[in-house]
């Protein structure tokens, strides 16, 4: 099961992943979907196990996914975090209006 915080400055995806190696695993972005699989195969002398999950998301406007970083734990916890495009606000302020010349005379006639 994933644990997902998605708060005001990030998007982070914590899954539990322990049974599966590093190359087993693989973290793809298309657009704005977010997609994590596993895949692993276990052969035995008189057995052959495949393990295989895949989970998808997709991730909200804000989230900047240029910024997108997976971390595999030694503990076998992936997580995929990245932060969320901030919108800066404009302080208010006065605009000073600039005041131009006149037009001169041969501008004027060639407005017509």
């Amino acid at each position: 099961m994933a644990k997902i915080v998605n708060d005001d400055s990030k998007l982070s995806i914590s899954l539990n992943v322990k049974q599966f190696k590093p190359e087993e695993l693989s973290v793809n972005l298309d657009g704005r979907t977010l997609k994590i699989e596993g895949k692993q195969e276990i052969k035995e002398e008189n057995a052959y196990t495949v393990r295989t999950f895949v989970r998808q998301w997709r991730l909200p406007k804000k989230v900047d996914v240029e910024q997108l970083k997976s971390t595999l734990t030694e503990d076998g916890h992936l997580a995929v975090d990245a932060p969320k495009i901030s919108k800066k606000t404009s302080t208010p302020r006065s605009i000073e209006i600039q005041k131009t010349a006149p037009p001169k005379e041969n501008e004027k006639l060639n407005e017509h």
